[in-house]
């Protein structure tokens, strides 16, 4: 993802996924946050949305979301400290 409105249209596109409770895309980070019923729909499925429209989605399954979620914490106060 190159831009805000590209972030935009696969968040949009995520979150009008039946199956899909909640989606986050971060542009900065260039990663996504999926909060999936795994009942109603997989994260091939997902991904076949996203490649619909013209994008790739990388699927990490080696991570928990809190791993993540603390890379993304790390990587934003090496930003943020080097904007100083």
């Amino acid at each position: 993802m190159a831009c805000s409105a590209c972030s935009a249209l696969v968040e949009n596109k995520l979150n009008s996924i039946t199956g899909v409770n909640e989606a986050s895309v971060n542009l900065a980070g260039r990663s996504a946050f999926i909060d999936f019923d795994e009942t109603s729909i997989s994260l091939e499925e997902i991904k076949k949305h996203i490649s619909d429209i013209g994008y790739d989605l990388v699927i990490d399954d080696e991570q928990s979301a809190s791993e993540i979620e603390a890379q993304q914490t790390k990587l934003l106060r090496r930003k943020t400290i080097l904007a100083w």
